[in-house]
């Protein structure tokens, strides 16, 4: 039940993680996005292909990038364990 001190109560502060989280990681990772998207935009602007060749061909590097990382993530844990 709402009582008259409903609005006067403050809540509490959020912890220092948060605010760090809030007020610098996720801008950097805002602004990194957009900085890719706009460079896929001028690639497919200088290709004259259509930005959804674009977005594929930066999504089939980005998937082949972490493919490799992945391997070679296993492959040092394979090294490491025999």
């Amino acid at each position: 039940m709402i009582g008259r001190n409903y609005l006067l109560k403050q809540p509490a502060a959020p912890s220092p993680v948060k605010v760090l989280v809030d007020q610098s990681v996720i801008p950097a990772l805002i602004d990194a996005a957009a900085a890719v998207e706009v460079q896929i935009e001028r690639f497919g602007g200088r290709a004259r292909r259509a930005p959804v060749l674009c977005v594929g061909v930066a999504f089939g590097l980005g998937w082949a990038a972490s493919r490799v990382l992945r391997f070679r993530r296993s492959a040092r844990r394979r090294y490491q364990e025999a």
